[in-house]
């Protein structure tokens, strides 16, 4: 539907959910299809039909109809039902680089822009679907050429922009810390420190926890069964899953994927449940990151680190060794224990046999997870070829890392990260 006029608009902003008048057909728009535009001269500006012409279209020949493929809605917002009023981030109007030449909403001719006087000023949002924004200040000089957060308070039908107030600075336009603070608060991702509410379900440390009896009578204990090992970017705090993988009887090849079981912490409806839905998931930056979880969670309880038990769910698959068939699947709660905890360049390593001896002394276990990793391999090129087979699109995917510059907290120099786990072998 079009609604094409501010008027039409009625004050409502992006977001807000409205009711809406539907024009007659006669006010429809016509949309000529040469041009796949209003006219068909290659201008957006779309046709308006008179009123006389609705039913001479149903009754047109082919020539007309081509001409006039289809019709465009349009109609006017006539109530708001629904407010979404976001702090936006904004800065102030000004018509030159001059700061004498401030454009300030009915100021007196000749006022002094370092005066501390209120005065009525107009600020543009970032997001350019949100209207100007009319707020009062006394610090109109301050904020000159800065990042400013303000929120909306009232749009009267006379005036031409809402009304609203200014309530905090982000920082200088071109900053980089200003302008990254900007793009959070456009986008809405939650900055702020988890609720004492939130928090108050978990153990105050991972030292405060362990496995209870009752878990272990409930869960599928995998500790002592099976070599799970995880493999991740190095440095990762927080591992969220790992895998294994073995010979069995029978000629057979038990595999498994094992993820943080999560949800035993986070119980469906608490508060550090509904938290996490706000935040929706965790947000990387070059110089941060905004976790969807505590970090309780995300980098001890519910991260798979070595030598330490974990609650798991798992999904077990016995294969045939011989042509990778699955027989079997098994998939439920779990008790693990990481035997491994690799980096991808070290896992490569054991996998070209090439890990240094003092390296391989200290893991422990070398000849069984290098045959983990193997199997794994092999599973994944089988899988990857089937998947191809069956018509599958490869698309390349580059990874990057950030050098940051340690004094600023800036990042200084961009790279790939260099792929691997990618050789052929049998």
């Amino acid at each position: 539907m079009v609604i094409s006029s501010a008027f039409e608009r009625n004050r409502a902003i992006h977001g807000d959910k409205v009711a809406v008048e539907l024009y007659p057909r006669s006010q429809w728009q016509a949309i000529d299809s040469r041009n796949g535009n209003g006219n068909g001269n290659g201008s957006n500006t779309s046709t308006v039909l008179p009123p006389d012409e609705e039913e001479a279209i149903e009754d047109s020949d082919s020539s007309d109809k081509t001409r006039i493929s289809q019709l465009q809605p349009r109609g006017r917002v006539v109530g708001l039902l629904a407010l979404k009023r976001r702090p936006y981030v904004c800065t102030i109007q000004i018509r030159s680089t001059s700061v004498s030449e401030t454009e300030i909403d009915e100021a007196p001719a000749g006022a002094d822009p370092t005066s501390t006087a209120q005065e009525r000023i107009l600020v543009i949002p970032m997001d350019r679907r949100i209207p100007k924004i009319r707020i009062t200040t006394r610090q109109t000089h301050e904020l000159l050429n800065s990042r400013l957060v303000v929120r909306i308070d009232d749009w009267e039908r006379t005036s031409a922009y809402p009304e609203g107030h200014y309530l905090y600075q982000l920082g200088d336009i071109g900053d980089i810390e200003a302008e990254t603070r900007a793009l959070l608060v456009e986008h809405e991702i939650p900055t702020n420190a988890f609720s004492d509410n939130a928090l108050a379900s978990l153990p105050p440390s991972s030292s405060a926890w362990s496995v209870t009896p009752d878990e272990e009578a409930y869960r599928r204990d995998l500790r002592g069964n099976e070599l799970i090992m995880s493999v991740d970017p190095p440095g990762c705090q927080d591992i969220d899953d790992a895998l294994s993988a073995r010979r069995i009887k029978g000629g057979l090849l038990q595999f498994g994927v094992h993820i943080a079981d999560v949800s035993h912490f986070v119980k469906e409806g608490s508060a550090l449940d509904l938290e996490a839905r706000d935040r929706g998931t965790s947000v990387y930056l070059a110089d941060r990151r905004m976790d969807m979880l505590p970090a309780i969670l995300s980098e001890q309880l519910c991260s798979i680190r070595g030598n330490t038990d974990r609650y798991a769910m798992s999904v077990m698959w016995k294969v045939r060794d011989d042509t990778l068939e699955v027989v079997d699947t098994w998939f439920g709660r779990t008790i693990i224990h990481s035997s491994n905890e690799l980096d991808y360049k070290t896992a490569q390593l054991i996998v070209d046999d090439a890990l240094p001896l003092e390296k391989r002394e200290a893991l422990g276990n070398y000849v069984a997870a290098r045959d983990s990793l193997l199997l794994l391999v092999r599973m994944a090129r089988h899988l990857r070829a089937q998947r191809l087979e069956r018509g599958a699109l490869t698309l390349e995917s580059v990874e990057v890392k950030f050098e940051m510059d340690d004094e600023r907290n800036v990042p200084k120099n961009i790279s790939t990260c260099e792929q691997l786990l990618r050789h052929e072998r049998e």
